[in-house]
């Protein structure tokens, strides 16, 4: 008879006796991660009858080479039979085929792709990397977690790597412990593991580790170090928050800041008071993060505390649309508050890199309470089809409103130059 032969290591054994609701188990590259969840799948689908369980990747072809194909190895037939065409592994922990246990090999390619699991329920779930999926997928993955059997204590399980769609949440939940109201902490556990924990490749094979050290300094403090904070694909690689934040109290009155705003109702909409000095400095502060504010509600909210330091706020163009439902626009309901609305073009690319080069020359700065502007500006990364371009599918807010300030303040002084030079006048401005 044979055996399945596994000696789990270290933080292996802290992943399978945990027995909190969502584990994260995260293991540098080298890292025996699929490992342990693999046979923590094995383990609880034979420590009772009737259990399903289903793991997730985002293709088939990475499901077939880091899952399936490696578990059908580890395991004999005479404990479980894979179905090629139903993509199961069938235990024969039960005479009755219907209560014996099963475990799914499932793919989600694209978001609509969630909609095949309508109404399914899983005891067990697994996801193999986790940022690799949306927000939307994990969402709805989550509901099909849930079981009517009285023994059984639904777990989720994943594993990881800085990087990719889900970084942000990742970090906030499981790395930063920033929970929200609805989120339980005790819910939540993490084991780490790095490349030097595990005798097997340190011992053996030494060179992989140098290899790791040898690639590039933002994949290496990502893949080996696991640094939340630097990634692959991260856009605004030169913040720094010792270098471009301060306390409230170090930003210099200037002799006119301007507001500037980005608006939405389901998602935050961002409102900040910007300075600018003599020498080009910005100063950044008096967030103003809030999702599902009517126009009058944000406009409220920004006399309060913008109103007092500045009458000017810059807008999208976009605002002086009409509302379907009060048939106001933004721009009109800032204006009855007594704003000077500005609007200003939509130049993307322009405003990305002037805030890229403002970082670089150390000319940003950061109030310390613009807490949601100092959290997501790391996690903003490169759009894959438009490199040059942030993915807009990340949180962004703040970055549009600052842009449309930077257009507004330094496109001003562009286009006067070039009147300057259009009239024949040699005079510096």
């Amino acid at each position: 008879m044979t055996e399945v032969i596994y000696r789990p290591l270290e933080n292996q054994k802290k992943f399978h006796n945990s027995t909190v609701k969502y584990r994260l188990f995260w293991g540098a590259m080298g890292w025996w991660k699929s490992q342990a969840l693999r046979m923590e799948a094995i383990r609880q689908c034979l420590s009772a009858t009737g259990m399903t369980w289903v793991i997730f990747r985002r293709s088939h072809p990475e499901l077939q080479d880091s899952i399936i194909t490696p578990m059908r190895k580890e395991l004999p037939l005479w404990i479980a039979e894979y179905k090629e065409g139903k993509k199961v592994l069938i235990f024969n922990n039960h005479s009755d085929d219907n209560k014996k246990s099963r475990l799914l090999f499932r793919h989600i390619q694209n978001d609509s792709d969630v909609y095949r699991y309508q109404g399914a329920e899983f005891d067990f779930i697994w996801i193999d990397e986790l940022t690799h999926f949306s927000y939307s997928m994990f969402e709805f993955i989550l509901w099909r977690l849930r079981t009517s059997k009285k023994w059984v204590k639904p777990n989720f399980f994943w594993t990881t790597n800085p990087w990719w769609i889900w970084h942000e949440r990742v970090k906030r939940i499981w790395i930063d412990r920033d929970f929200r109201w609805t989120e339980n902490p005790e819910d939540y556990e993490f084991i780490p593991s790095y490349v030097w924990d595990n005798p097997y490749i340190t011992k053996n094979n030494p060179d992989y580790v140098k290899t790791l050290e040898n690639m590039d300094e933002t994949r290496k403090k990502a893949y080996l170090y696991w640094d939340w904070n630097v990634f692959a694909g991260q856009y605004f690689r030169e913040f720094t928050k010792e270098i471009h934040t301060c306390e409230p109290t170090e930003i210099p009155n200037t002799d006119k800041p301007v507001a500037c705003l980005d608006y939405w109702y389901s998602n935050p909409s961002a409102v900040y008071l910007l300075n600018k000095d003599h020498d080009d400095n910005v100063y950044i502060s008096h967030e103003i993060y809030e999702s599902e504010l009517l126009y009058d509600e944000l406009a409220k909210k920004i006399k309060e505390k913008i109103k007092p330091h500045t009458r000017d706020i810059v807008i999208d163009p976009a605002l002086t649309k009409k509302s379907e439902t009060t048939r106001e626009s933004l721009k009109w309901v800032l204006e009855d508050y007594g704003f000077s609305v500005h609007l200003w073009n939509n130049d993307r690319l322009t405003g990305w890199q002037k805030i890229k080069q403002l970082l670089k020359d150390e000319k940003l700065k950061i109030s310390f309470d613009c807490t949601e502007l100092i959290r997501t500006i790391p996690l903003q990364q490169h759009d894959s089809k438009k490199v040059e371009d942030l993915d807009t599918n990340l949180e962004d807010h703040w970055l549009d409103a600052v842009r449309y300030w930077l257009m507004h303040i330094f496109g001003q002084q562009i286009k006067k130059k070039w009147r300057l030079k259009l009239w024949g006048q040699k005079r510096e401005f």
